[in-house]
């Protein structure tokens, strides 16, 4: 009889540790598609990257048409985006946007409200980054989504009439990014400019959601079932 007990209780631990198992890699495939998000400067981009310039566009607060930069890839463009030239930030800051190689002209972004921007690609890429400056101080939050999933956030900061640049790299693909508004600055009107997009090579996968309601209840569900069992395997060896 003992002997029928002690070859039960060890099918039934050795059921609650399948349990355990199935609900640790249950949570880890879902935090490992969350992201490999890394930060890049625009030397990581080669010379052959699209590129978006918006030197097509005219100046002075001109709305972006629909459709802009389909051919490279942008499916469209949120926020309160125009054209502007840097002419009118001053005399400073076009001098720093011809030395970096921006030229004339680039996409405004800002207002006295909530009037952030970003832009959404036809397909994932790798590799995504923006120039960013102002002639006012400039700090705003810079996020990078794969569908529904967010990937990450940055929020640099830099000088007036300086020209900074934020990049994102991800091997799974980045189909969106979302630029706050400027908190050094609130309501002014700021540059988004020399946007550029690069794959490294490999499969990209197709965009993942967050997981829904019913998900997390299993991934909670898994956890606390995996507490248990530890608590009562420990409970059984003491």
């Amino acid at each position: 009889m003992d002997g029928t007990k002690r070859v039960t209780g060890h099918a039934v631990s050795g059921m609650r540790a399948l349990a355990l198992a199935a609900c640790t890699l249950t949570v880890l495939a879902w935090t490992l598609d969350a992201s490999a998000l890394t930060s890049i400067g625009a030397s990581s981009f080669s010379a052959t990257a699209t590129k978006i310039t918006f030197e097509d566009l005219p100046g002075d607060n001109s709305d972006i048409p629909a459709g802009y930069a389909a051919g490279s890839g942008i499916a469209s463009f949120q926020g309160a985006t125009e054209s502007e030239v840097y002419a009118d930030y001053g005399a400073t800051l076009p001098v720093n946007a011809t030395a970096a190689g921006l030229g004339a002209v680039g996409a405004t972004w800002g207002c006295s409200g909530t009037c952030g921007t970003g832009f959404t690609l036809s397909v994932p890429r790798q590799r995504v980054g923006m120039y960013l400056s102002s002639n006012v101080p400039l700090s705003m939050q810079v996020s990078a989504y794969r569908g529904a999933l967010l990937l990450g956030s940055v929020t640099p900061s830099f000088a007036a009439d300086q020209i900074g640049f934020v990049g994102f790299e991800d091997a799974g693909g980045i189909d969106r990014i979302a630029i706050s508004d400027n908190s050094a600055d609130p309501g002014s009107i700021n540059q988004l400019d020399n946007i550029l997009l690069e794959d490294i090579g490999g499969q990209i996968a197709a965009p993942s959601d967050i997981p829904t309601l019913s998900q997390w209840s299993i991934i909670t569900l898994c956890g606390a079932l995996a507490l248990v069992t530890a608590f009562r395997l420990r409970r059984r060896r003491n």
